[in-house]
């Protein structure tokens, strides 16, 4: 038993480090940009795995160990569609109102931001620098894009910090 759950645990993880299986065409929902444009600017490979449940989830899993731990970094965009602008804009308020003044929503690095009938929410561990999650930021502000009609708000937390929100 234990030699047949071994070879299976072997297995597995080969299929996660090949990256044609693990990020097959993934587009990140409300766009048509795709899943590895969000980590193209940062310096590690990643597997990426997209669940299509309500909300949709996309996790990021980098592919090699950080140099000096044995920690890996895993990171987050959670999409969640609403009927209407206004069914997210209450959504939104909803998950601002549940923030932590001292600890955020999950004493991670993440932004909450609206667009359209959209939430996106990307969260990351505190193992990854605040330099390398503000690039993330820019890299998804740049895939979803700003719209035209309407000014979105967004809610930034700090690792370990309160949040802050965007007029």
């Amino acid at each position: 038993m234990t030699k047949y759950l071994s070879g299976l645990f072997f297995s597995l993880s080969l299929l996660l480090q090949l990256p044609g299986l693990a990020s097959a065409s993934c587009t990140i929902p409300g766009t048509e940009r795709s899943c590895e444009e969000l980590v193209s600017e940062l310096p590690w490979p990643f597997i990426i795995h997209v669940k299509e449940t309500k909300p949709i989830r996309i996790t990021y899993l980098n592919s090699q160990e950080k140099q000096q731990s044995n920690l890996y970094l895993k990171m987050f965009l959670e999409i969640s569609d609403h009927e209407n602008r206004d069914a997210a804009a209450e959504d939104f308020s909803r998950i601002h109102q549940k923030a932590d003044p001292d600890m955020g929503l999950s004493y991670g690095w993440d932004l909450v931001t609206i667009r359209d009938k959209q939430i996106y929410h990307l969260h990351a561990d505190c193992t990854l620098s605040e330099p390398y999650f503000n690039s993330m930021v820019e890299s998804l502000e740049r895939i979803i894009g700003p719209s035209n009609k309407y000014h979105y708000q967004a809610l930034l937390c700090r690792c370990g910090g309160g949040c802050k929100l965007s007029k």
